[in-house]
């Protein structure tokens, strides 16, 4: 079985990682360097999940350590809906803007803007490639419609699992050369069984 699935970049992913959605900031570092210990190199990561500054200290040490290089590491991260204006999208300066009902109130930029910030992080060099975050057929769509694009999504990460399958996004994705990656395929500990 292979252990990786090369992008239309010609980009390596490996196949498993670790994601650090929900995991403390005081437990995350141990977890990737056993992770890394154990050979893998695909960490997932978002600046709203709180931890990547432990995620970060964790490959210091390992790349420390040469245990890695600093290419062989295959690391994502996610630009939140209110960084979607192009000044912040390199400058995340927030971490949430919430209503009164609690719920996280969006950039109004268009992400198709966004999309042009990020691509502009590809030419510096800062990044390898641009991916998606939970984009529907429609999203993904505006975005391959986008004048001036320079670089597609390679992924669009969204959640999938035996009870939410998402297969027509799926076959959507894999017909753009657009790879699929699963957020939480085997659940989560704090859903219950059946619940998407």
């Amino acid at each position: 079985m292979a252990n990786h699935i090369v992008l239309y970049t010609g980009t390596k992913m490996p196949i498993l990682g670790l994601g650090t959605w929900k995991s403390p900031p005081g437990k995350v570092m141990e977890a990737v360097k056993v992770e890394i210990d154990l050979g893998y190199h695909h960490i997932d990561c978002a600046h709203v999940y709180q931890n990547e500054k432990k995620v970060r200290l964790a490959l210091q040490a390992k790349l420390q350590e040469k245990v890695m290089k600093q290419e062989d590491f295959f690391i994502v991260s996610k630009l939140w809906c209110i960084f979607h204006n192009k000044d912040l999208v390199k400058a995340w300066e927030r971490l949430f803007s919430l209503d009164k009902d609690h719920n996280v109130i969006p950039s109004e930029k268009d992400f198709v803007d966004t999309w042009t910030a990020m691509e502009e992080l590809v030419d510096k060099g800062l990044v390898k490639a641009i991916g998606a975050s939970n984009f529907n057929h429609l999203q993904v769509e505006k975005i391959l419609n986008k004048p001036g694009l320079k670089y597609k999504s390679v992924v669009n990460q969204i959640k999938c699992h035996p009870y939410l399958t998402q297969e027509k996004l799926i076959q959507y994705c894999n017909s753009k050369s657009i790879m699929v990656t699963a957020c939480s395929p085997l659940g989560s500990p704090d859903r219950l069984l059946g619940q998407a």
